[in-house]
Order: C-alpha cells, then sequence, then structure tokens
C-alpha cells in the first residue's frame, strides 16, 4: 500500500488462483476483469498434515509412520506418548519420560513439519505470550492425521483464555500467542497474565466514528469451575478369620451353606467310592464353594481408611468419604508395578526402589493372594508363626469378582482350601484328595473403584445453583491410594 510515508507491506501471504472474466475488445482496446485469490499464511498451517513422528531410538534419529497421543499410556500403562530428556537439534522427540508442554510440542511441529528456513522458505517460530504454553502440561489425543492448524488449536485452546495470530517477521512468520483477558488470573499456583495489547477508543474524539457499539455479557461467566479427573483407585488388603489385626475379619465366603454341604456328600451315597464322589464335586454348579471371597455386605471399608476423600484443592482430609456397598468391582490390576520394591522403609524418599531394567516398562501387579500354613522349616513347633505363600505358587490361579469386591481362586479340587472345614466320614463324603490349606487364614491385596473422584474446585464466594456450574473433564488425571496395613509382599 502507498500512504503518507511510503510503500508499507499491507497483507503477505500467497496468491493461490486467479479468475479472468474478459469483456471484449472496445474501441480503447481489449478489457475485463481479472481476481485473485489471496490467502494469509493460516493457509499454510491448514494444508499441511501430520501422519508421521520423530523419535529418538537408541540415541539415533527416527522418522516413524504414526503418531502417538501426546503425553499419553497406552492400555497397559506404558509410557508411548512422552518427549526425550534433552532437545535433539532445535527440538524435542519422542521416545523419552519427560512432559510434553504444550510449548514444547508447538515447537516440535514447527520446526519438524512446517518451517523452511534451511531451503530459503519462511521461517516458523513462536513469539507473544508463548511462555505461558510452558505452563500446560495436558494430554493431547491425536488421530491417524491431522494439520498443523488442528493441532496448533489443541495446543493453544481458547478455552484455557488464550488464542494466537500469524504474523509476518523477519524473513518468516511467528505463531504471536496472546491472553484473551484483560486481568491476571491465578489458579491452582499458575497464572494467567493479562493481555498486555489493548486498544483505548476515543469515539468523541474520532472523526470517522458513526457509531460505537460496546456490549458486556455474563453468558460465559460461571461462579463455580470444577476440574474432573478419573474415580479414585483404592488398594486395600482383606484377611480372613484367622488373620490377627489390625483388621477383623474382611473376606468372608460367598457360598452358602445349603451348596457347601451338596459338596461335601458328592454322590450322596456315602458307600460310593471317593473317585466318583470327587467327580460330582466339579461340576459347575460347586465352582463357588471354597473358591470365591469377598468383602463382607456390611464391610465398614476399614474403618474408613479405604475410603479417602479429597478437598477442593485435590488434598487428603482426615474425614471419610461417602460410600455405597450395593455396586461394587474388583480391578483386574493393582496400581502397583512389577520389579517395584515397595518397602519396609523408614525413609520415604527411598520408596519404592525402582528395580527395573533401564529401557523396560514394568506391568501392574495383578490382584494378590497369600494363605497361611505351617512353617515348613519348622513343621513339629506347635508355636511357629505360620509361613504366607502366594496361592499361584501352590498351584491355584487367581480371578477377580466381576460383581463384587473379591476374588475367585481355582484350587484343584475345590476342598484342597477345607481344612478345619471339611469334618469326620459322615460330613463329608470320600475323596481322593484331603484338604491341605485353610481358607479362613487368606489374604487378598485388591484394587477398586472408589465412590469420590478426583476434582479441582474454585468457586466464588456468592457461588450459588443460578450462577452456574462449569466441569471440565480431564480423562487422564488419576489419583491412586493405598490403603495402611495392605500387604504388597512377604519376606523370609
Amino acid at each position: 500500500m502507498v500512504g503518507q510515508q511510503g510503500l508499507q507491506p499491507a497483507w503477505i501471504g500467497r496468491l493461490s488462483g486467479e479468475i479472468r472474466d474478459v469483456h471484449g475488445s472496445t474501441a480503447h482496446g481489449p478489457s475485463g476483469v481479472q481476481t485473485y485469490q489471496a490467502y494469509g499464511p493460516l493457509q499454510i498451517l491448514r494444508k499441511i498434515a501430520i501422519s508421521r513422528s520423530f523419535w529418538c531410538v537408541d540415541s539415533a534419529e527416527k522418522d516413524l509412520a504414526w503418531v502417538p497421543n501426546v503425553n499419553d499410556r497406552d492400555k497397559r500403562g506404558w509410557i508411548r506418548g512422552n518427549r526425550t530428556e534433552y532437545k535433539h537439534g532445535s527440538t524435542y522427540l519422542y521416545g523419552g519420560e519427560e512432559i510434553w508442554t504444550h510449548y514444547d510440542y508447538a515447537e516440535y511441529i514447527l520446526k519438524r513439519f512446517v518451517d523452511e528456513s534451511d531451503s530459503d522458505g519462511p521461517s516458523w517460530n513462536l513469539a507473544g505470550q508463548a511462555n505461558i504454553l510452558k505452563d500446560l502440561e495436558e494430554t493431547i489425543p491425536l488421530s491417524t492425521t491431522q494439520t498443523v492448524d488442528q493441532v496448533l488449536r489443541r495446543l493453544i485452546p481458547t478455552k484455557l483464555g488464550i488464542d494466537y495470530t500469524i504474523f509476518a517477521h523477519d524473513g518468516g512468520f511467528v505463531i504471536y500467542v496472546y491472553a484473551l483477558s484483560s486481568l491476571d488470573f491465578s489458579f491452582a499456583g499458575k497464572t494467567l497474565p493479562k493481555n498486555p495489547n489493548t486498544v483505548q477508543i476515543q469515539a468523541s474524539q474520532t472523526t470517522d466514528n458513526i457509531q460505537t457499539h460496546v456490549s458486556q455479557s455474563e453468558d460465559h461467566g460461571y461462579k463455580r469451575v470444577r476440574v474432573l479427573g478419573k474415580r479414585i483407585v483404592v488398594c486395600c488388603s482383606l484377611r480372613g478369620k484367622q488373620i490377627e489385626e489390625p483388621n477383623s475379619e474382611t473376606l468372608v465366603k460367598k457360598w452358602s451353606d445349603e451348596l457347601e454341604t451338596d459338596y461335601k456328600h458328592g454322590t450322596g451315597d456315602i458307600m460310593d467310592e471317593p473317585a466318583a464322589h470327587d467327580a460330582v464335586r466339579a461340576q459347575d454348579q460347586f465352582r463357588p464353594v471354597y473358591q470365591q471371597y469377598g468383602a463382607p455386605a456390611d464391610w465398614d471399608f476399614h474403618l474408613v481408611q479405604a475410603a479417602p476423600k479429597l478437598d477442593a484443592a485435590g488434598q487428603l482430609v482426615a474425614e471419610p468419604a461417602d460410600f455405597q456397598r450395593q455396586v461394587r468391582d474388583t480391578l483386574s490390576y493393582l496400581p502397583l508395578r512389577e520389579g517395584f520394591d515397595y518397602g519396609p522403609t523408614d525413609d520415604p524418599d527411598d520408596w519404592p526402589v525402582d528395580n527395573t531394567p533401564t529401557g523396560h516398562e514394568p506391568n501392574f501387579r495383578p490382584p494378590a493372594v497369600w494363605i497361611g500354613m505351617p512353617d515348613p522349616r519348622q513343621p513339629l513347633n506347635p508355636d511357629a508363626p505360620d509361613w504366607f505363600a502366594p496361592v499361584d505358587w501352590l498351584g491355584m490361579a487367581v480371578n477377580v469378582s466381576l460383581t463384587d469386591l473379591g476374588v475367585f481362586l481355582s484350587a484343584p479340587p475345590n476342598h484342597l482350601l477345607a481344612d478345619g472345614h471339611w469334618g469326620g466320614p459322615f460330613d463329608a463324603y470320600g475323596t481322593e484328595t484331603v484338604p491341605l490349606y485353610d481358607y479362613e487364614k487368606l489374604v487378598a491385596t485388591l484394587a477398586f473403584e472408589s465412590d469420590q473422584r478426583l476434582i479441582f474446585s474454585l468457586e466464588l464466594p456468592d457461588a450459588s445453583p443460578s450462577g452456574g456450574t462449569k466441569d471440565i473433564l480431564v480423562d487422564d488425571a488419576e489419583f491412586w491410594y493405598l490403603t495402611p496395613y495392605t500387604v504388597i509382599g512377604t519376606d523370609e
């Protein structure tokens, strides 16, 4: 544009098309209308698709043909979407255990997929209030392919009070980040700074201003904001009747006395061979007998120690949370890792010790069950304490209950666990297997989802239902709680 200051760039972009309307020849020569389609630099970002990712594998840079979600774990809990500890060239890469900030990932996207400064094309950089992005570390879901513009919209979301525009600068472009608010806001130890670039309109002194329209609205305002994570995962131990305190009996049988009697009687004829009785006991109807265990219906959640409650800031409080007993199920894993030494130790900073090899992702532990028996090293000492062994060492499988807080064991045959409960020959008819273990000496460590969830809440002093409540769901925000006196292993 030509102005009082001479030639001034009014727009920088790309002319991507041309249309000519030819009007034909007149007395003054050929005439017509020539139209150009002009796009700004945003169009460049809309036309670059991302369906690959750059990794550091064994100190070498790799270009792989898929894109992991940012800061995500797979269904096994393995890290696969985090960044390296150090930059490779101008950016971090996938393949490490560090958390991507939104700034890191925006820089990675621009430099790895957009910047053309090495081949005399435009450079791309972050500018403005881009440091705001260094405080954001969300999990960002990505699909098989997406454009750079779509990724930046997730990295610089307007729902968090920030936006961006694109300026031409020094032979290239900058993603200019800015806050949408004219005031500073602080929450959870972080501050969203105000936008320093404001414009003052003085309508009475503007000669070409015919009318000024100012609108104020509270339609998008809320008196209460809550950030919702997942339900709390609680890990605790349930103990049979003959296990001493700290907790009373919390692992009870889940089969009826009538079914147990039918199991003991086998064919129903005491004169039948033991093998015939055992064959009847193997029928599916008897699967729960001596095999299915769980918390009592009136369980107090270990005097509410297994019912943690969080305050509005996400911190544990002393009072118990509300809970119900009707809807319960057991998770198929424990929030504990294979290969970790969880103690005991007097120094919390030493807990736990990770013994897994470098580069190996440890699995979650499965639910664990132990059973007490006479100490094999002191078989003749009646005062020797019980010796506890994992039931899988004894050939039993452990499955979780899908409808209750408990476990389903698989001991061949069932009454292997009926020591002390089998009775005499007229109580339990013949068998080829003598009971060896007492199910009242079982200890099971399980995990379940609490009735509470991880919540951060902020509200104004005059908050009320009519003031509105805004819920923000963060699917990957988790809280794992290990109840006191939980058995996580046995020593010699």
